[in-house]
């Protein structure tokens, strides 16, 4: 009789219907903020990265208190799959709790897509949102039975079937191993990031030093890349590799759209890197763009601008045309 009131219990606990919820959740979120994005679309691109506070009212009123006891303990995912959250003692969380569990997700949804300006700030800070996202998505996948991720240990909460009648606490150093392993590789990241990713040929000086180089002139650099193309020559046989580098400054203005006006901004940016005293005799070719965008933080909305040609036109001044686009990601 135990053995079956065991069953009965463990059998609370779910696992696909818990993840089926979270897309069903997660696409309701994609196309509230699609819809956001294109209905107002000028208001969040002048507000930049503060269309983030936006995104995270959003997701904390939804989780906040969609998981509390006001609504069952249960999203529009969890009312569908029939699953809800409850305490260890199978009630409704309180409203209180329930936004303290939804404040531990934040991090992993919203915060990710800010547009910060390259350098060890980006990277460190990269880390961070990386170090919640790992420790949340293995404590749900390898604390069974329960699944209690960090947000459930946080909030004293477990997801459970709705026809669960009573919640068995189980006692495990899961949870404990498993966030010391997100510390250690955590650890090891910022080792790689910082001291063996150098040595490799990423110049992470370099890359805040060139970030620095357009601060002081009262800008935010938040694309840099190193590219490469190569060049197949069918009559000799010979493949020529040539390096290019990408710069990517944040613009706000109002007269971002105007053409002329995008064309202008480029070049100006573009001398800022030209008269500066970095090496540029290894370089063929450079893009250099500007970046508007609207952000919620699940979901952006970004306008770029762009130019690119090789090194030598940048520097003799010769007319290059412009390049538009716009994407949702």
């Amino acid at each position: 009789m135990e053995d079956n009131n065991s069953n009965v219990k463990n059998n609370c606990y779910v696992f696909w219907k818990r993840i089926l919820a979270f897309w069903t959740d997660s696409i309701v979120l994609l196309v509230v903020a699609y819809l956001l994005l294109s209905l107002f679309k000028d208001p969040l691109l002048n507000i930049g990265n503060w269309g983030i506070l936006i995104g995270f009212v959003i997701f904390m009123l939804y989780y906040g208190l969609k998981n509390s006891r006001l609504c069952g303990g249960q999203t529009l995912g969890k009312r569908l799959f029939k699953i809800k959250v409850v305490d260890m003692d199978n009630q409704f969380l309180s409203v209180r709790k329930s936004m303290l569990r939804a404040l531990i997700l934040t991090p992993m949804f919203v915060f990710g897509s800010l547009f910060l300006p390259v350098g060890n700030v980006v990277i460190i800070y990269s880390i961070f949102i990386g170090f919640i996202s790992f420790v949340i998505v293995m404590l749900f996948l390898f604390n069974s039975p329960q699944r209690r991720s960090l947000h459930d240990l946080v909030a004293g909460s477990v997801v459970v079937d709705n026809t669960c009648e009573a919640v068995e606490i189980v006692k495990t150093r899961k949870p404990v191993i498993i966030i010391s392993i997100g510390v250690v590789l955590t650890v090891l990241l910022v080792l790689v990031c910082f001291v063996y990713i150098p040595k490799i040929g990423m110049n992470l000086g370099e890359i805040n030093s060139v970030a620095k180089l357009y601060s002081q002139n009262d800008l935010n650099l938040v694309g840099y890349a190193i590219q490469y193309s190569y060049d197949y020559n069918y009559n000799t046989k010979e493949s020529v590799t040539k390096k290019g580098i990408s710069l990517t400054v944040s613009e706000n203005s109002k007269d971002f759209h105007d053409m002329n006006f995008a064309s202008a901004r480029i070049n100006d940016y573009a001398k800022i890197f030209i008269n500066s005293e970095f090496r540029k005799d290894d370089i063929d070719f450079m893009t250099v763009g500007i970046a508007n965008y609207a952000t919620l933080g699940t979901n952006s909305r970004i306008e770029m601008f762009s130019k690119k040609a090789a090194m030598q036109d940048w520097i003799s001044g010769a007319d290059i045309p412009v390049s538009h686009s716009e994407r949702l990601k």
